[in-house]
């Protein structure tokens, strides 16, 4: 499983020499049959082959073959025989096929993974049953089943009906709290962002308004349903109001990047974004999901530009890499800025593919 400090590691390992490979598949068997999966591995490898050892290269076929499960959408490989490096990753989502040899680890890919599936919470309940799971990578985690015995509504009793309702409803409304109180312990626990509701709408109402205020305002969706349904179609109910927040989210960040663009505090469009972020640091970095250019590098600072044999900052001849995007999303994740990828984003595509919010 992908942690901070995990990327933090592999984004800091360098070599002096190209001979890190990074492999990127697409194995969403939604689209492809296995047979044109192993062609397009094969593919991949040919292209490293002359940096990958027979051992390696089949270690690699192994993988593929004892885990190319339906849910298992994309894969990625990172691999260095002088730096001992061998990190699988498997994904719930596609990525874009790639096979790259670098002087690090090729993340733009990973990150894209990680910013399409962050850690989220999903509570499904009723009046007196609950489920509560995170979501990581598209796997539940941290799941829990509460049952509350909360009595039905009837008419038998000393009391009249009215109190009798009272009654249960204050028994309701206290198992709502207890759930409210177990997600609230969750959250501090794990510090997720989002929250989704699941369940009977008026129930989820209800809990929505006896959630702790740090929650009430990360609620990001909400959703009919029945608790009696397997958890395999709460997580694909979770999943889908995910992806419709998180383009929403993406549509609010490019609308914001637009109206700071006549201040200081934003850029858009490639080469500007290149040339403020080697003299400021970014705050947020907005990247179009499919960008991808070649560009100049200079090995002694690390400056980034797309045509430049010669470095403006120290004179150093430059060096031509593959993907200048990824080379710019590895320097926004050394800057600690928020790293967005955006999905379809006409008005993103306008704006050049790529903006920039600046510290300072």
């Amino acid at each position: 499983m992908a942690k901070q400090n995990d990327l933090t590691k592999l984004n800091r390992l360098k070599s002096d020499k190209e001979d890190i490979v990074s492999i990127y598949l697409n194995c969403d068997q939604r689209r492809y049959t296995p047979e044109v999966i192993e062609q397009k591995l094969k593919d991949l490898l040919k292209k490293v082959e002359d940096k990958l050892g027979a051992d390696v290269r089949k270690k690699i076929w192994d993988w593929i073959e004892l885990d190319l499960q339906e849910d298992v959408r994309g894969m990625a490989f990172f691999v260095s025989s002088d730096k001992d490096l061998w990190v699988v990753y498997k994904f719930p989502c596609s990525v874009k096929s790639g096979a790259y040899v670098e002087r690090d680890i090729h993340m733009e890919q990973f990150l894209y993974v990680l910013d399409e599936l962050e850690k989220y919470c999903t509570v499904i309940c009723d009046k007196e049953k609950a489920k509560i799971f995170t979501v990581f990578l598209g796997q539940m985690q941290d799941f829990s089943y509460i049952f509350d015995d909360t009595p039905r509504k009837t008419k038998r009793g000393g009391w009249s009906q009215k109190n009798n309702q009272a009654w249960v409803q204050n028994e309701v409304t206290a198992h709502l709290k207890n759930v409210a109180e177990q997600t609230y312990r969750l959250f501090k626990e794990q510090n997720f962002d989002r929250l989704f509701l699941g369940g009977q709408l008026e129930t989820i109402a209800v809990l929505r308004e006896v959630l702790h205020p740090d929650l009430q305002k990360r609620v990001a969706g909400i959703f009919g349903t029945e608790l009696f349904k397997p958890n395999e179609y709460f997580l694909k109910q979770s999943l889908k109001a995910q992806e419709k927040a998180e383009r929403k989210n993406e549509a609010r960040l490019v609308e914001d990047l637009n109206n700071n663009l006549n201040g200081n505090l934003a850029v858009a469009g490639l080469k500007k974004v290149l040339a403020v972020a080697m003299e400021r640091d970014m705050k947020m970095l907005l990247v179009d999901s499919k960008m991808s250019t070649s560009g100049r590098q200079c090995p002694n600072c690390d400056f980034l530009g797309l045509d430049e044999t010669t470095c403006p900052y120290c004179e150093a001849k430059t060096e031509k890499v593959l993907d200048v995007i990824d080379e710019l999303i590895q320097k926004a994740f050394n800057q600690r800025a928020k790293i967005e990828f955006v999905v379809d984003s006409e008005k993103l595509s306008e704006l050049g593919g790529v903006g920039a919010m600046m510290r300072f």
